[in-house]
């Protein structure tokens, strides 16, 4: 073998050598950064999970009485009054409200406020509370 057919084998080599190692390097240095990447990715799926038990606590809901007309004060609450029987006649419903929003005091059903007095003129749109009856 000639010095010259050596010469291109060793070039040849070396030209392989360099092209194997280009993309190794290259990905030794993403490495580091799909490590951190992949990381933070699941810091924040994390934090989603911590963020929606959270809100889960404060989303929970309770059940309260709530005015859908204007009350005068001093009205005894009887039960044709509390629940009609006709649909348009209704004064009070239950409804739902976040845990968050309550005060807790809350009349929480309307058999509760069956036979008891307003204390003052109660307004439409307005939860009942117990401080409010007699």
């Amino acid at each position: 073998m000639s010095d010259q057919t050596v010469q291109n084998i060793e070039q040849g080599a070396a030209a392989v050598k360099a092209k194997t190692y280009k993309p190794f390097a290259l990905y030794m240095l993403l490495l580091p950064f799909m490590a951190s990447s992949g990381f933070l990715a699941g810091k924040e799926i994390a934090q989603g999970e911590y963020n929606s038990q959270k809100m889960e606590k404060i989303s929970k809901q309770v059940r309260v009485v709530k005015l859908k007309v204007d009350v005068p004060p001093a009205v005894v609450l009887t039960e044709a009054i509390v629940m009609p029987a006709q649909k348009a006649d209704v004064v009070f419903e239950e409804v739902d409200i976040f845990v968050n929003r309550a005060i807790g005091d809350e009349v929480t059903s309307l058999k509760s406020i069956v036979g008891r007095k307003t204390k003052y003129g109660l307004n439409k749109g307005q939860v009942l509370v117990q401080r409010d009856l007699e």
